[in-house]
């Protein structure tokens, strides 16, 4: 077994690294917290040692490096928000970034989550060779300007010598942070988090599809450009980088985006104790499984008579028994002695319908 961890002799056994190991490598053993063999592998997400109330897990190949105490979250919420209100995509610059700065904007991206914790995301700064790089790009797109104006556009500027200050694709903008990762949205959401740090540094930019296109076109001349980067990484976001010519003076409202509530649908015999509280609830009830009626059954379980018990759902208000349903359709069949056959729901109203006996809730 490889070992991923140093675990110190400040280590309580306390398993509190075990319990957030979701890939089952810790255990407690002898008093104190070990590596084990495990069907999947240490992939050094760290939440073992981020845990650890006496800081005795660190990872080996971090050795050294500071963990640092933490509580909470240091942005209160409306901060945060504000933020976001404020972040606008910016294509007009006085200047390029410094060095400082663009070193400074891309050690902020090792924080980045990535999918499976791989870190497998890499950046290419595209500076001195911009112009190089812009040719690169429009002998990809000159095959296909018949798709878009912009295009279209931007391959004649760029043979016509690139004159004047307005680039096509990347505007007044001479700077490029190009991500490459295995997955589309490590590279999405690592460059999304550079955009507000440039933001909260006093820089502007904005993410450039169109350069993405050529990317797609012709991967592999695109990919010639950057010969460093590592096998199996692609690029999935474009980010044009500089200081801001203009100033922002206000936000600007934006249509509301859609949410969707699902609703699971939930077929199952109604049980019902006396409650004397309004509550929702989940009990286990005595029932007779009816295959014909019941088309999705509940989980089974067996009471201590071994007589058969099923999950259910429902609502106490003062001792009455209601169902809970779906707004469309009968949800929960009544009981066998039920009045009814299935208790209706309409327009997100409840109706009174009998039960069998509680025998344990659950929540």
């Amino acid at each position: 077994m490889e070992r991923t961890l140093m675990i110190s002799d400040s280590c309580i056994g306390c398993g509190q690294c075990a319990k957030v190991c979701i890939r089952g490598h810790l255990a407690i053993e002898g008093g104190r917290a070990v590596e084990i063999e495990s069907p999947y592998s240490c992939f050094r997400c760290g939440h073992c040692g981020a845990v650890c109330p006496k800081g005795a897990i660190a990872m080996l190949d971090h050795l050294g490096e500071e963990q640092e105490a933490v509580s909470g979250c240091p942005v209160p919420p409306g901060a945060l928000a504000e933020l976001y209100r404020r972040r606008r995509s910016l294509r007009w610059f006085d200047r390029g970034c410094t060095r400082e700065e663009l070193e400074g904007l891309t050690a902020s991206l090792r924080y980045s989550p990535t999918a499976e914790n791989s870190q497998a995301v890499q950046f290419a700064v595209v500076d001195e060779g911009f112009d190089d790089f812009m040719r690169l790009v429009a002998s990809i797109l000159k095959s296909h300007t018949h798709e878009h104006p912009r295009l279209a556009q931007f391959v004649d500027y760029v043979e016509g010598g690139m004159v004047g200050r307005n680039n096509p694709f990347t505007w007044e903008g001479r700077q490029l942070i190009i991500a490459f990762s295995r997955l589309p949205i490590d590279a999405i959401i690592a460059m999304e988090q550079l955009d507000l740090m440039a933001f909260s540094m006093g820089l502007g930019g904005f993410h450039s599809r169109w350069i993405l296109q050529a990317s797609e076109n012709d991967p592999e001349r695109f990919m010639s450009f950057f010969p460093e980067v590592g096998e199996g990484l692609s690029v999935y976001a474009v980010f044009v980088i500089g200081h801001p010519r203009i100033r922002f003076r206000r936000t600007v409202p934006r249509d509301d985006r859609p949410v969707l509530w699902k609703r699971i649908l939930i077929r199952t015999r109604l049980v019902m104790n006396q409650l004397s509280d309004y509550r929702l609830w989940i009990g286990i009830g005595r029932s007779r499984p009816d295959p014909e009626r019941d088309r999705v059954r509940a989980p089974a379980f067996r009471d201590a008579q071994g007589s058969r018990a099923e999950l259910s759902v429902g609502l106490g208000l003062h001792g009455r028994e209601y169902g809970l349903m779906d707004g469309h359709s009968p949800v929960l069949p009544a009981a066998e002695t039920s009045p009814a056959p299935y208790a209706r729901l309409r327009h997100h109203e409840v109706l009174p319908m009998a039960g069998h006996r509680v025998i344990t809730v659950l929540w």
